[in-house]
Parts: structure tokens; sequence; C-alpha cells
């Protein structure tokens, strides 16, 4: 008996013992792998199932596609090529060919579903495109571009905890998003109907939003509250677009302020204004001319986009900056657009 221990306590056993549980992992992770990827392509295929593939390109087109004549990288340019020139449908058509098909790497079903769900967002298929980024997730969480396109839709689809949620995982990844949790907490807030509007206002104070005091302002005209009641005006830079339509004169303490009032003859005191469209104006109100206006562009100070009307979020790149307003000398028009 003794000698038996003493054999069980030699260092070959040992290694005989480690050599063999190595290879009972080696096993049970051979199988899990093997296990997971069925899993993975049965989830693909009921994914894909979900979609009509009859969409977009021909039945004879689908079938050349699907035959392996073009490889993975092809299928990707050629969807590339429908979703730039806005053919949507047959990129969406395409890319699902390419899911359909790929069988083997992890990355590249993660990238096609990526792709596929920033082509559905474009299209303004909302849902879809939060289901395909949210299964392409389930390959890989750490998936930055689908996580900002989910917190994007989210926040399109007014559902705003799950924006929170999305941006936390951001946050995790060291990604910076507190101007994007602010603006969103400022969104829950001023959408809030059980807050009466004095807490609304204050809460939206406290948060350090960039965009706060605009959306402040915006919801003083909307509930016609006594614009007198706001503490802190925004820069005019950032508001000129209202401030121009208002019919009474604010803030009068701040020259630009003042000066744009006296513009619109409703302040008697001439001040300089850095606007040149604004100090053009007074110039010809004390000439003796009133037909003169102002109208807005907005320019994306991230991507130089340039669009008709405010946004807080580009529309076109999707980042949350400080939108760019541009004054444009007109002819005076009766009628009067709040720019939001």
């Amino acid at each position: 008996m003794e000698n038996f221990f003493l054999d069980y306590r030699d260092p070959i056993f040992g290694i005989i013992v480690f050599i063999f549980a190595g290879l009972i992992i080696a096993i049970f992770s051979y199988l899990w792998g093997v296990f997971s990827k069925k899993e993975e392509a049965s989830k693909i295929e009921k994914f894909i199932q979900k979609f009509d593939l009859n969409k977009g390109l021909g039945s004879k087109y689908q079938e050349i596609l699907k035959s392996g004549g073009i490889g993975i990288d092809g299928l990707v340019i050629l969807a590339n090529v429908f979703s730039k020139s806005g053919d949507f449908d047959k990129a969406i058509n395409v890319y699902l060919i390419a899911l359909q098909r790929e069988k083997n790497s992890k990355k590249d079903k993660e990238f096609i579903l990526t792709e596929l769900g920033k082509i559905y967002f474009n299209a303004g298929f909302l849902k879809k495109s939060e289901q395909t980024l949210l299964q392409s997730i389930e390959l890989s969480p750490r998936n930055e571009v689908a996580l900002k396109y989910l917190s994007v839709i989210y926040e399109r689809l007014r559902l705003f905890d799950k924006e929170l949620e999305v941006l936390d995982a951001l946050k995790e990844q060291g990604i910076e998003t507190s101007k994007n949790e602010a603006f969103t907490k400022a969104l829950i807030i001023s959408n809030d109907n059980t807050l009466n509007f004095d807490k609304k206002i204050k809460a939206i104070s406290n948060l350090n939003s960039p965009q706060a005091l605009r959306l402040i302002l915006e919801l003083f005209i909307k509930n016609n509250e006594p614009l007198s009641k706001i503490k802190k005006f925004p820069p005019l830079s950032s508001v000129i677009d209202i401030i121009w339509h208002l019919n009474e004169s604010v803030n009068l303490k701040d020259s630009e302020y003042k000066a744009l009032f006296y513009a619109k003859n409703l302040s008697s005191e001439y001040v300089k204004s850095s606007f040149f469209e604004i100090e053009a104006i007074s110039m010809m109100r004390n000439s003796g001319y009133f037909g003169a206006d102002l109208n807005f562009k907005y320019i994306c100070p991230s991507c130089k986009s340039s669009l008709p009307t405010y946004f807080y979020r580009c529309p076109i790149c999707y980042s949350l900056d400080d939108t760019i307003i541009i004054p444009r000398l007109v002819k005076r028009d009766d009628e009067i657009n709040m720019p939001f």
C-alpha cells in the first residue's frame, strides 16, 4: 500500500495526469466550438428567414450571386455601390445573400450584419436595423459601430432608457459618452409628463449639456411661458434663428441681443453687432428701409453638411455637436416659421 502512494506521487504520473486533463479540455473545447458554430449558423439562418429575399434583385441575378462566382468581398463591394446610389433594396438583397453564403468566419458575419444594419437604418427601417445590429452585437458585444447606430435608433424611436443602456456599454469600452448621456437625459426630462414646467427647467439646467440652454428656450416658447423668467439665455450665435422670430425684446443686457432687437425695430438704442447681417439691417432701418429679413442655414461642424432646418444631432453623420447657424439676408416675407 505504501508503495502505491509512492508511485502515485511519482512526477511522471503527475505529467501523465496533466496531459490527460489537457486532452479532455481540448476535446470539450472542440465539441463546444462545433456546437457553438452550429447554433450560430442556425441563428443566422433563422434571422435571414425573417426578411424577404425576393425584393430588389431578380431571381436570375440572385442565383448568380448565390452560386459563388463572386466572392464575399465582391458582394460587399457590390452592396456598397447599390447603397451609395440609393438603391437600398438591392444592397439589402446582396448583403442577405452574402450572409447566407458566409459559413465560417465569425468576423465576416459580424461585419456583414453591421453593414446590413446601417443600410436598413439609412433606408428608414429602424426596427429592422435594430434587429440586425443586435444580431451583430450577439456575435461581438464590443462592436462599437453597431452600438453607436443603436443609440441613434433608440433616440429616434424615443426609447431613451434603452439609449442610456447602449451609451453605458460604450462608456465601459472607454468611449466618451458624457455629452450624449446629458442630452438623452434632457430629452427624457422634457418629455416627462409627470413633471411640471418649472421642475423640468430646473432639472435640465442641472445637466452638463451644451444643448440645455437652447432646449430650455424652446420649451418656454412651446409652453407659452414668459421669456422674462429665463435665468440664463444662450449665446445669440446658438439661438439667433429663434430670437430673430420673436415679437418682443428679451435679454437686453446682452449687447448682441440688444443689437438684434434694434435691427428688428423692437429697441430704440443702437448697438453695433458682430453679425454682418444684423448690422446691415440696422443700417437699412436707419435709412428708412424695413423690407429686409433673415433666413438661416445650418452646418454640421463634423461633416460640414449644410441643411435647411436646425438639428441637435446631424442627420448625415449622426454627431451631436453645436450646430453652426448661418444667417442670410433676404427680402421680408410675412410668414414666420420657427426652426423647431
